[in-house]
């Protein structure tokens, strides 16, 4: 139930059509989570400002609810489904009766930071505050809070009470403290911790146990002592104890320990992660959940046994997104990650390029492709570099632009062989401003560098391989006609930084930036109007999918909209007030979106596989097609085990559709897929009558079936 402060969903389950914004992945830092023990409902928040996010499925779908704050939210606890509170800083306090629709700001007379929470019935609760061993208590729901004060306590952290009249607290100089009358009065307890108690549980009024940077204590006499159980180089914020026996703690770079002996013992778990394990919380007897860091969302449905990795990888921000169809699409991370799907954002899958910070991503045709971004080198500073693909992102070859960029900042194609990268100058003029602009003929192998723009420009793009216009700093929009060798400057309604700008053709075009400004041009740039986006914040990123439908996004969580060419937009913000950095348009009404913490959103995207229960099955199945025979077309059912990913590994699934000779005539999945049932249509409209087999392959498992065509 604790959770730490360390530095100051996942994917929504995909229909196969939407008609909303919904969530493909968010990689968030949780602080903590919260299940209402023997449901499948629960609530976990975030290091980021005002992140709160609910499950109705035992945490294999999340919704971020809106809450009406902008403070860090540290911890909260649900007495039932729908009554909750939530705490963070500055004395933060949200109150929920509804299950997360609204929630209610109560008072809690104090600017502290605001660390552990928990309440004992629906009246009767306590907080942990971050100053001079403050702990507020309420019997009235939140409606009144009180204050009281463990004697010579410095900040508190940590927080148990197992009756409405027994607690521990425990403290940043690494004491214990106990009261046995609701908080009137504290007694010190000897407790050898050097350092921050991170988190305390106890099963009766004489077994608890407390976790303190790499050591555990144990007491079994009410804390009158503690004895210490293990000590190790991770710090371990979170313990959770099933009953006397066994229990569970997990802190940095993945740790993860189990018990079965009360402590006596403690077994490493190997999870395949190192990111930081903040919080556990029971479901029931069985389920267990984890959250940590970058996202990550562990689950186990044995007590512990496995442990199955639901969500997580690198909480990078997204910088670029771009699809070569409606199902096979690119993201790249500010971290150096890529992130691909072959089926519409139903599933991102992640690797590690050879690239620290990875700016932008574009491909020419479905085969070949360019990524852009930065290698840190030894004395700290930038060197821009590029790799480049031929075979749809199997593999990537590096060539590097001339080392005069500080960092890159944008990157276009016009076709296989013309390019151009955009980025901040090494060296500065008397202005203190230069962005270099640098250009290929021969795919990317080779850069020159024939032009370099006085002022900050921040983004670019081509409509073919001499046309195309650039936008930066104070309004700023420049245009070649020549392919980037000389570069005039055109006249903009007002001054706001431009920071991304796009044209369907040599007329129509459009920009966006600081204030909320968006400008278009239906002459190639020789006049820009000012439209009315609805929104003074930033706007990061535009894109049109068609010559009225568009996209436009940025901080606050903003996500505009238009169907009329920009003369107005409608905004749908997200719950969560982050920064959207990039949007792609697949068609008119099919977008993405990519922002803080691995954010990728959509838009009317169509997705061909659906993760459609809400049970982790236990072995490979492949079901009979319904219905069979069919026209035109049919459903595909299959299963995929968790016990697969007890090592922390996803596997990858292969189904595919073969004709009666043999050849193979579809591949409806070649995807890494989570544990679940799973769910996808083929669609036979383009194949003759007869009879066709589908298989499934995972890495422990292989089945074929028949089915028949009938038109």
């Amino acid at each position: 139930m604790k959770k730490l402060i360390l530095a100051l969903l996942i994917t929504l389950s995909c229909g196969n059509l939407f008609s909303q914004w919904t969530v493909q992945q968010f990689n968030p830092d949780y602080a903590a989570v919260h299940f209402v023990p023997g449901t499948n409902v629960g609530y976990a928040v975030g290091n980021y400002y005002s992140l709160i996010r609910k499950s109705t499925d035992g945490g294999l779908t999340w919704n971020n609810l809106l809450n009406g704050s902008t403070e860090y939210l540290v911890d909260l606890f649900f007495i039932n489904q729908n009554t909750g509170w939530v705490v963070g800083y500055n004395g933060t306090i949200l109150y929920t009766n509804n299950g997360g629709t609204s929630f209610i700001t109560q008072t809690s007379g104090v600017t502290d930071g605001l660390f552990s929470v928990q309440f004992l019935d629906a009246n009767t609760g306590y907080i942990a505050t971050g100053v001079l061993g403050r702990v507020l208590k309420t019997t009235n729901a939140g409606t009144n809070w009180t204050q009281t004060t463990a004697a010579g306590a410095a900040g508190l952290y940590a927080a148990f009470f197992l009756t409405p009249n027994t607690g521990w607290v425990g403290s940043f100089g690494g004491a214990v403290y106990l009261t046995v009358n609701g908080g009137t009065n504290w007694t010190a307890q000897t407790c050898p911790a050097a350092s921050t108690v991170n988190d305390i549980y106890f099963t009766d009024t004489q077994t608890g146990w407390c976790c303190a940077s790499g050591k555990i204590f144990k007491t079994t006499n009410g804390g009158t002592n503690w004895i210490e159980q293990v000590s190790g180089s991770n710090s371990l914020f979170s313990i959770f104890f099933y009953n006397s026996s066994n229990g569970f703690a997990c802190g940095d770079f993945g740790s993860l320990i189990k018990t079965t002996n009360g402590g006596t013992n403690w077994t490493p778990i190997t999870i395949n992660t190192s990111s930081t394990l903040l919080s556990i919380s029971p479901l029931d007897a069985g389920n267990v959940v984890i959250a940590g860091f970058n996202g990550y969302f562990l689950k186990s449905t044995n007590a512990g046994s496995n442990w199955n990795i639901l969500y997580g990888s690198s909480g990078g921000g997204i910088s670029s997104i771009y699809f070569t169809t409606t199902s096979s699409g690119y993201a790249v991370n500010y971290l150096g990650y890529l992130f691909r799907t072959s089926n519409g954002g139903a599933n991102w899958n992640p690797s590690q390029l050879t690239i620290d910070v990875a700016s932008d991503v574009v491909f020419a045709n479905t085969s070949t492709g360019w990524i852009a971004g930065n290698n840190t080198v030894l004395d700290g500073g930038d060197d821009p570099v590029t790799i480049k693909t031929t075979n749809g992102g199997t593999t990537w070859t590096q060539y590097n632009p001339p080392a005069i960029f500080a960092s890159v900042v944008d990157m276009c194609f016009s076709g296989t062989s013309n390019g151009w990268i955009l980025g901040t100058s090494a060296t500065l003029n008397s202005s203190g401003a230069i962005t270099n602009l640098c250009i290929t003929t021969n795919g990317g192998i080779n850069w020159a560098n024939p032009f370099n723009f006085n002022e900050n420009m921040r983004d670019l793009y081509f409509t073919s391989t001499t046309e195309g216009w650039a936008c930066g700093d104070l309004g700023r929009v420049m245009k070649t006609n020549n392919g980037g060798l000389n570069w005039t400057q055109q006249t903009t309604p007002n001054g706001a930084n431009l920071y991304s700008i796009y044209f369907l053709n040599s007329n129509q075009g459009y920009a966006c930036g600081g204030g909320g400004t968006i400008i278009g041009t239906t002459n190639g740039g020789t006049t820009w109007n000012l439209l009315p986006s609805g929104t003074s914040l930033y706007l990061y990123s535009i894109y049109f999918g068609s010559s009225t439908n568009a996209v436009c996004v940025g901080e606050g969580g903003t996500r505009l909209r238009t169907t009329n060419a920009g003369a107005s937009w409608t905004n749908s913000p997200d719950a969560v007030q982050l920064s959207f950095n990039t949007a792609f348009m697949v068609s008119p009404n099919n977008a993405y979106i990519g922002g803080d913490y691995g954010y990728i959103g959509n838009f009317g995207g169509i997705v061909g596989v659906n993760n459609n229960t809400n049970e982790i099955p236990n072995q490979s199945s492949l079901s009979q097609n319904y219905p069979n025979p069919f026209n035109p077309t049919t459903k595909i059912r299959f299963a995929i085990p968790q016990t697969i990913l007890n090592k922390g590994l996803q596997p990858l699934v292969q189904l595919k559709v073969f004709d009666i000779l043999g050849r193979e005539v579809a591949t409806l999945v070649n995807e890494q897929l989570k544990p679940g049932t799973y769910e996808v249509d083929w669609n036979g409209t383009n194949h003759s009558s007869g009879v066709y087999f589908y298989q499934l392959v995972t890495e422990q498992f292989s089945d074929t079936r028949k089915m028949i065509l009938i038109k």
